[in-house]
């Protein structure tokens, strides 16, 4: 995967490895997020602000997802915890 489209969010792959990173855009094309898997822990950050921790988790590598299985549901999961974060707390 070099680059994804869902829920009205652009991520592209900026590194496969060691670390594994995305950038982030919204549907305008500015930078919303900033996602990172290195020695197992996977954060994903909204950069609007003061770079919030949105989502947080371990996987069972230290520096690439296993299989595309894993990586889809933490990406899910990062997408939906930054897309909640935004409407929720930016926009107010």
């Amino acid at each position: 995967m070099s680059e994804l489209n869902t829920m009205g969010y652009r991520i592209c792959l900026t590194s496969f490895s060691f670390p594994e990173q995305y950038d982030v855009f919204d549907k305008d094309n500015n930078k919303v997020g900033y996602f990172r898997l290195r020695h197992s822990e996977f954060n994903a950050e909204c950069v609007l602000g003061k770079n919030e921790c949105v989502y947080y988790t371990l996987t069972q590598d230290s520096g690439c997802f296993i299989d595309s299985k894993e990586r889809h549901f933490h990406i899910t999961n990062a997408i939906k915890s930054l897309d909640i974060y935004i409407k929720e707390f930016l926009t107010n």
